[in-house]
Order: C-alpha cells, then structure tokens, then sequence
C-alpha cells in the first residue's frame, strides 16, 4: 500500500491544479487504525502554513466525537457541530453563514450538516468526507393533519410517480427547491427530506385522508457534487454500499 501521507498530498496537489476537471469523485482507502485522519491533518496543516497558499478545505465526519478530537489537530479550524450550539441557534444556519464570509480557512463539520447544505455553497472548497459511508435513512412521519400532507406533497417534492402501477403503493418523488421562510422551517424540521434527495413512501398517506402515517425512506443523489472537488476517506471504501452502488463515479488514487 502506498504512504497515506503521500497520497492525501497527492489529492491536495491535484485539487489545485490550474485547469481541474472533477468528472469522477477521488478515494482514499485503508484499513481502520492506518492513520487516514492524522494524515489529511498533517497535509492541511502544512497548507496552512505554506506562504501564499490560499486553499480552503471541508471536512466531513460522521460522529460529532470525530469531529471534535480533529479540530484539535488543525490550527487555526472552525468546527460547527451542533453539541457547540447554544439553544436558540441552528447549526446549519450556522455553517451557511460562515460559508458565506469565512473567518478561517478549515471548516470541520457532521454528515448531517453537510448534506444539507446548497451545493453552490461548496465552490472555492475541497471537500473531505472521512468514513462517511452512509447515504440513506428511513423515518416515519406521524401526522393525519391534511394541510401537513399537502406541504410535504406540493411544497417540499416534486416529480412524484408511482412505482408499482398495478398496486399502486409506493411513490417516488424528489426533493424541491424551498421558497418562503415558513416552508423552509417545515423542510429543516423533517431532517429526512432536508438531508435527502431522493424518496419512496406509501402513496396512500396523500390518497387516504385517515391515513396517519407516512414512511419514508431517502438517499442522497452524489451526482450533483460532480465537479466538486470532493474526496472520500474510508476503511475498505471499495466494499462499502455507496461505492458498489455507483463505482463508475469514483476513482483511486494510485500515486505515491
């Protein structure tokens, strides 16, 4: 296997090159304890302190622990995890905010976060996603009140279609773009549509007004982070479900 070091500095050497062309997602990938995090550290802290570099980085971890123990490593980092959040603040409002005037050039935050955050915001950032392998989730959603149904149906989704046309049971559909403040609070609420592209549910839910409960299992569509600048790190990526379920996105790194 080849030096983690040198790979990690081979994905930053890359991610910089004048004319990039990010058609595929690059991938780091070895063994749990091979020391991947300590190396992206080492390689960002030595950005950081490179006269006249200028690059910004994002990364991506999916435990709050995690994210805490690598802030320590970087200097200076900003981390935005919600165990720092006072009460009255949101942490995705937060990083919005933050990415929209930088005050620090590493910004380390959660899965969770990350997905829900518009991808026109990530330009100018390389982003690093650290054994973050999980790409769907599954909630059901407990209420009969029809002007609820009717959000979530007309103002939250779009492109909706039935799946089996004999039964008609399940439905397909795709998150929307929100507009209005109010829609948007509904939208962060149900964490699942917010941090999820792509839905199939009961139909019967917006068919059957006594129906109480919809369930709902989404996943997240990586193909609109082409042309990203976006590396995923993980133990044994090649076995993962995210990597099996669409290998032709991805590409790995052979240098060093």
């Amino acid at each position: 296997m080849a030096d983690l070091s040198k790979l990690i500095n081979m994905e930053r050497v890359q991610m910089i090159n004048p004319t990039p062309i990010y058609n595929k997602f690059k991938y780091v990938s070895a063994e749990c304890g091979s020391g991947k995090t300590t190396a992206l550290c080492n390689m960002i802290n030595n950005t950081l302190n490179t006269k006249g570099s200028t690059e910004k980085f994002i990364i991506v971890q999916n435990t709050q622990k995690l994210a805490t123990d690598t802030s320590q490593k970087i200097t200076p980092c900003k981390l935005l995890i919600s165990d720092l959040m006072p009460n009255s603040k949101n942490v995705i409002n937060s990083v919005l905010d933050f990415l929209k005037a930088p005050v620090e050039r590493v910004l380390i935050i959660s899965d969770k976060t990350f997905f829900r955050i518009p991808v026109e915001m990530l330009e100018g950032w390389q982003i690093w996603l650290d054994d973050v392998t999980n790409f769907h989730s599954f909630k059901n959603v407990n209420d009969d009140n029809q002007r609820i149904k009717d959000i979530i149906y007309h103002d939250l989704m779009q492109e909706h279609e039935i799946v089996d046309e004999e039964k008609k049971q399940y439905l397909t559909a795709k998150k929307k773009a929100v507009k209005g403040g109010l829609i948007n609070k509904i939208a962060q609420e149900l964490s699942i549509i917010s941090e999820n592209d792509i839905f199939i549910m009961n139909s019967d839910y917006f068919n059957d007004p006594e129906k109480v409960q919809l369930s709902i299992l989404g996943w997240k569509e990586l193909r609109k982070y082409i042309g990203l600048p976006v590396t995923f790190m993980g133990a044994n990526f090649e076995n993962s479900l995210i990597y099996k379920a669409g290998s032709e996105f991805f590409e790995l790194n052979r240098h060093g």
